[in-house]
């Protein structure tokens, strides 16, 4: 990296910086909102919640996928 920034500029280190960020913000904005509108309109999708009375360190790898 030290060589490429002598030679080209330090500034191509952060090209596409800008599209990163970008890219990041919507991914998390879409990841959201369809969260939200899958728990508003599909509430029972993979069934009711299990297993809430129980604490997560006693419940096994599976039972612990359901309930999530």
């Amino acid at each position: 990296m030290k060589q490429l920034g002598e030679t080209r500029g330090y500034l191509t280190l952060w090209t596409g910086i800008d599209s990163a960020i970008v890219s990041l913000a919507v991914q998390g904005i879409v990841s959201h909102r369809t969260q939200q509108y899958i728990d508003q309109y599909y509430p029972n999708i993979g069934g009711p919640p299990e297993n809430q009375d129980k604490e997560e360190d006693e419940l096994s790898d599976s039972d612990s996928f359901r309930r999530v």
